[in-house]
Parts: C-alpha cells; structure tokens; sequence
C-alpha cells in the first residue's frame, strides 16, 4: 500500500509546502535527457524544495511514451532517495490512457518511496 494512501492524515502530512512542477528535458533528438533531469532534480534538493511533480503538470506528458515515464520516474526516485515525496502524473485525453498510466506507475512499486 502506498504511504499516502494508509490514512487520511498520513495523505495531508506528506503533501506540505512548495512542490516544483518539474519539466522533462529533452535531447534534439526527442530522447529524454536523463543527465539534465538529474541536474533539475539536484538543482531542486539543493534548493530545499518539499515536493516534485512529475509526467503530467508542465505540459509534456501526453507525449511521453510508457517507456520514457518509467525511466523519468526511477531516476527521479533513485536521485531523491526518498527524502522528499514525489507526485507522479496520469493524465490523458482518453479515460482508459490515464488507468493504464496509473497502473503502470504502480508496477513501478512505488510503495517504497512517499509518493
């Protein structure tokens, strides 16, 4: 079970502060920058930040493929190293888009990190 989900004040508990809509840099070649990401996301520890938002508030997820959402995501919780909590996007224009990318984050098993 993930930890935001075991009680109702659990969810607000961990969900406090400033949280950066973080954007997915990309390579010229349409390929995620993973060393870019890597910097945004230690620009953003340093910075003292509470929270990051993921695949979905910036604009960019409705061109991510299942794949390049995954990567995003275990590199992010890698570099984090659950010490803030992360949020992890999964919307689409179609219902059943969006169900799929939120189980698939699940498979991610994200119950080891606040998410």
């Amino acid at each position: 079970m993930l930890p935001c989900l075991v009680n109702i004040e659990d969810r607000y508990k961990i969900f406090r502060g400033a949280f950066t809509a973080l954007v997915t840099p990309f390579q010229i070649d349409e390929s995620l920058d993973e060393k870019a990401l890597e910097g945004l996301v230690d620009f953003q520890l340093n910075a003292g930040i509470d929270g990051l938002a993921l695949c979905g508030t910036t604009g960019e997820d409705q061109a991510l493929s299942l794949d390049d959402r995954r990567r995003i995501v275990a590199l992010v919780l890698e570099r984090v190293d659950s010490r803030i909590p992360i949020i992890v996007g999964a919307s689409a224009n179609v219902t059943a888009r969006a169900v799929a990318l939120a189980k698939g984050e699940l498979k991610l098993e994200l119950s080891e990190h606040p998410v």
